[in-house]
Order: structure tokens, then sequence, then C-alpha cells
């Protein structure tokens, strides 16, 4: 089968969102073969060129270059099969559907849900209008997909919702396996730490306002590094004493492997949290709230913790053992469900079932 996979080419700055495109394109190559797969990389337009684009219902990526990339995609076509990574890519979509080619919806969150709750926080006309423009590309997209995944029931939940379709299947977040080696400490930690890793978006700001004000001084005895573009926004602020700003790093993998444990205070968002199975993958203590592991069926308990009670998170940090370095419960929790391997061959299966039922209809 020849494959079109649409993706974006995402600012360094939206680690979690290069981070899905990078499992997806990989899953689709595993799945199909690489040399049946044509990607196809969208650049992000201008402020401007959006606005244009919100005005004129088109597709969020339309501008002149990407409309060449597409005609490239169109030249090297037909496709069997076409992988979309959400909505945005809209209408440019429309010329790939004359053959019928079976459209796999990948959601990565609900968008519309996204920009829906960003309204109504700031009640601003250009949240609503977006809003609704969100929701159109996320109506068209769904109604034009065979198969769609979500990465979690609340997602597939929320289709349901608002576009009246489910999702076919859940299948969540994967990143490659470690190895057992690679997550030695680089060389004996000087000072035991907590880690937090996100970028300066709303729900990061959010929860990390919260873990300053309610968690942070009361437990003066250790240490908070907050690496990220997050960073940014507490500049200049009056901060707790034990908490340093990291800023953007080179080497991001010494932070989690010498890290004594995780934290993960996030309060809002949809999908799932990419820093959560991040964590897992090193074997992390994660101390997390509740939508940290939305979506992430593990033992909460053996991981770490799982509240929104700030008393419970001093509590479980003040009882912690520093000094390991390896949660081996997050380790076989992350090896048994979120490995390439694991989420990889989920999808050949659902590919393969897809696959099988049209065979059997034509039979018919």
């Amino acid at each position: 089968m020849k494959v079109l996979y649409f993706d974006s080419i995402m600012p360094e700055s939206q680690n979690g969102g290069n981070i899905g495109f990078v499992r997806n394109l990989a899953m689709v190559r595993y799945v199909f073969g690489r040399e049946n797969v044509y990607e196809c990389s969208l650049h992000t337009p201008s402020g401007l060129q959006r606005l244009i684009n919100y005005a004129l219902d088109r597709s969020y990526y339309s501008c002149n270059i990407n409309d060449r990339i597409i005609s490239e995609a169109i030249a090297c076509g037909p496709y069997d099969f076409i992988f979309l990574n959400g909505p945005l890519v809209y209408k440019y979509i429309k010329p790939f559907l004359a053959n019928n080619p079976i459209v796999y919806l990948y959601c990565h969150n609900v968008d519309y849900d996204y920009y829906r709750n960003k309204y109504e926080h700031s009640k601003s006309a250009p949240d609503l209008f977006m809003s609704k423009y969100i929701k159109r590309m996320e109506s068209y997209v769904v109604k034009k997909s065979a198969l769609i995944s979500t990465l979690n029931s609340r997602d597939a939940q929320s289709l349901k919702r608002w576009y009246n379709r489910e999702a076919d299947y859940i299948l969540p977040i994967a990143m490659d396996d470690l190895g057992e080696e690679s997550l030695n400490t680089c060389g004996s930690p000087s000072v035991y730490y907590g880690l937090f890793v996100g970028s300066a978006i709303a729900p990061n700001i959010e929860g990390l306002k919260w873990f300053f004000e309610n968690v942070a001084p009361f437990t003066k005895g250790l240490q908070y590094k907050i690496v990220g573009s997050c960073c940014d926004y507490f500049r200049n602020q009056d901060l707790p004493s034990n908490v340093i700003l990291e800023g953007g790093v080179d080497d991001l993998d010494s932070f989690y492997r010498n890290a004594s444990f995780v934290i993960c205070p996030i309060f809002s968002g949809s999908g799932m949290k990419t820093k959560t199975i991040e964590a897992l993958r090193y074997g992390k203590t994660i101390i997390g709230t509740k939508e940290a592991f939305e979506g992430i069926d593990v033992n909460f308990d053996g991981v770490g913790l799982k509240s929104d009670n700030p008393e419970d998170h001093i509590k479980k940090i003040l009882e912690l053992d520093l000094k390991s370095l390896i949660n081996e419960v997050s380790l076989s929790e992350f090896k048994d469900k979120f490995t390439y391997s694991v989420v990889f061959d989920k999808f050949k299966n659902i590919v393969s079932n897809y696959l099988q039922s049209l065979a059997s209809l034509k039979i018919c």
C-alpha cells in the first residue's frame, strides 16, 4: 500500500508535539515499510497568513510554500492510506480523496476542547473566532476519517460529544526503550533534586505556580530544577529558595538520569502528558496530579503519587529515598505499556483488522 503521512515542521520548543510526530512516522513506517510512506511535512504560516486562513476558511497550513509541498505530494500519488496528525490539514486533504483512500486520524488531543477552554477563560473575540474555526476543521476531518484513535477515553468521549463519532481505538503515547545501561547516572549527583521539564504553555505555568506556592516552600530540604522555556515566565519573580530555573539545556538526558524524582503538577489540558511517559521511560518516581496521569493506567502508589492535594505531595516527597534514582515499578510500567514495540504492534493490528474487514465485505 502507498501511504501519505502528514505532519508539521515544529519548533524545538514544542517538544511534546515533536515526540508525537517522530513516534507516529516511525510507527507508520514500521507497519507499511519505509519505502511505501511519503512524508508530507508542512510549515507553520506567518501570523498574518493564519488570520487570512481563518477568515477564508482554509487549511491552517495554507500558504505558498505549503501549496507547493501539497502539489508535489499529489504528483507522487495516488495513495491508498492517509495518516493525519490531527485536523489542521483541513481542506488540504480534498484532492487526495478522489480515489477513496483509507483515512486514519490520530488525535493528539481534541483541539476544540483546548480552544473552547481558552475562550472560556479569556472571553476574547479572537479566541471565540478561533474555537469556531477549529471546530469546523475538526468536524470535517472526523467525517472524512475511516479510522480514528485517541490517546485516552476522555478524548474519545469528547469526539462523541462534539461530532457524534466515537473513536475506534485508544492508542497511547510511546517512546523508544532507553535500555538499562542508558539509565545509569552521569556521575554522582552533587545534590539530590526533583525535576520538572516543560515549555511555556498555560498548563505548565499554572501547575508550577501551584507547586511553588503550595509545595516547594514546605520541602526546604530538597531542591527543584526547572528545565525548559517555562522558566522564562518566572524570571525576576520571587520564588522559593529551593527552586532553580535552568531554562533551555543542551543535555536534557543527564537532568533526567540524575533526578531523584519528577514533579508533574498539571491541572488542565487534553490528550496524554508526554512528560509523564518520559519520566516513566527514565524509571523515575513521579509526583503528579490527576491530570498528569489522565489516560495513563499504572500502579500509582508504586510509581509515586497521583493527587491534587498539596499536603499529599509534601508528605510523599519528604518520605522519598532520594538516593534511589531508579524506580523499578515506573520502569516496568513503561516497558509493558508505552514502548515503541508495544504500541506499534497495536497499530499494526488496527490496520490489519480493518483491511481484513474490507476484504471480507468485498467477498460478500
